[in-house]
């Protein structure tokens, strides 16, 4: 009996962390609009600076784990998947990854890739 609860709390404990993916997986699903661009000639000195609005720079997540994005130079992947609260993964058409981290404030997307000197893109959701 004490093996079949212990399986039980097992259980259900991972159940809910599958659903705390899940959830922060909705807030990532949508449009994403590029509004400025972090760059550090390597010396700490990096600040972010917002992008001219001349043409959309739009990069899209579906609920599907498909990637979609639109005028972005650099970010031609065609899937994602959260590899966990901070991290997720592209994916190329030729099948290469990429892992990189993220944060979501509000209506605020950051994504920083591996760079050699500090580097990123911030994003706003688009609303409906």
């Amino acid at each position: 009996m004490k093996k079949l609860m212990l399986l039980f709390i097992i259980i259900t404990g991972l159940s809910a962390c599958s659903d705390k993916l899940v959830v922060e997986n909705d807030s990532l699903i949508g449009d994403w609009n590029l509004t400025s661009i972090y760059a550090d000639p390597g010396d700490g000195s990096g600040k972010w600076n917002d992008v001219m609005i001349t043409v959309i720079q739009r990069i899209s997540f579906k609920a599907d784990g498909k990637f979609e994005k639109e005028t972005i130079y650099g970010f031609d992947y065609v899937s994602y998947q959260l590899k966990d609260k901070e991290k997720i993964t592209f994916k190329s058409v030729n099948g290469e990854e990429v892992t990189m981290r993220f944060t979501i404030e509000g209506d605020v997307l950051t994504i920083t890739p591996q760079c050699i000197e500090g580097c990123g893109f911030r994003f706003r959701k688009m609303r409906r």
